[in-house]
């Protein structure tokens, strides 16, 4: 992101900061519009991934949040950054 922001706001530091957390806030939108079809999307793998989670760990009740979407990016060649809380279930995702 440039820091050489103008336009209306002239050299107000203040501004510029609002700025840049509007444009942070539109990127994060963003990413979240591109990741969703690793969370929501049809991969060849679904059936195989489902049934190590059933009778590896013994999970009946799917998934935890993000899971799925970090298994799929990550079978499907992505670079993939998860975040997720202290217990949330990142292990898994190893």
């Amino acid at each position: 992101m440039e820091d050489n922001l103008q336009g209306d706001y002239g050299d107000d530091p203040l501004k510029k900061d609002e700025m840049k957390t509007v444009d942070y806030l539109a990127n994060v939108d963003k990413l979240k519009d591109r990741n969703k079809e690793f969370r929501e999307g049809k991969f060849p793998w679904d059936d195989e991934v489902k049934r190590v989670l059933e009778k590896t760990f013994e999970h009946k009740n799917g998934f935890r949040e993000n899971q799925l979407g970090i298994i799929n990016a990550t079978l499907s060649g992505r670079d993939c950054l998860g975040l997720i809380p202290t217990g949330g279930g990142k292990s898994l995702t190893f």
